[in-house]
């Protein structure tokens, strides 16, 4: 019997069709490793948090495509207490996409963009707050579970550089997110 279902859930996967050109909105959960690569190297962060994104796919071929889209992140990350901390609030950006399907419901794509994040610092008590600008890079895989919604999972690294465009901070993210197409 299990063998019959998970046939028929692969064979109901297999024929959905791709989600084709056109724009799609998405919400998923992430969780961010965020590290120093300054002077402070080895400080590292890990939390939970979540992501909404739009965008647009414009197909290049059958099996090609290219797309834009926007993000919103909130994250969670935090190490320390009420009188000394550092967290990170939230991060937002856009990034292009190229993609591939290696079958009709599935799709392997990479992307390059902008970031720019936001977090906090708490030292005896006292808030500062700061903004750090990076360039994102990361592959996912999407596969289709109907004809408008698709399942997605991505690794993304963004690098922060400095105020003086010196290193600053990276985030390892990996997100898993729901999108739907339109």
């Amino acid at each position: 019997m299990r063998l019959v279902l998970i046939s028929l859930a692969a064979s109901l996967v297999a024929a959905t069709p791709a989600m084709a050109s056109g724009g799609y909105v998405g919400v998923g959960v992430t969780h961010d490793n965020i590290a120093s690569s300054a002077d402070s190297e080895g400080l590292g962060i890990n939390g939970l948090g979540g992501t909404v994104f739009a965008g647009y796919n414009f197909d290049l071929s059958s099996k090609a495509y290219a797309g834009f889209e926007a993000n919103f992140d909130l994250a969670s990350a935090k190490v320390g207490d009420d009188s000394d901390a550092i967290e990170a609030d939230h991060a937002f950006g856009a990034s292009a996409l190229l993609g591939f399907r290696p079958s009709d419901a599935t799709a392997v794509y990479g992307r390059v963009g902008y970031q720019r994040a936001r977090s906090t610092v708490v030292v005896d008590g006292d808030e500062f707050s700061g903004s750090a600008d990076g360039l994102r890079l990361g592959l996912g895989v999407k596969t289709d579970l109907t004809e408008k919604l698709a399942l997605r999972v991505e690794y993304n690294h963004t690098h922060y550089y400095g105020e003086d465009g010196a290193d600053g901070l990276n985030n390892n993210q990996a997100a898993v997110s729901l999108v739907y197409g339109f």
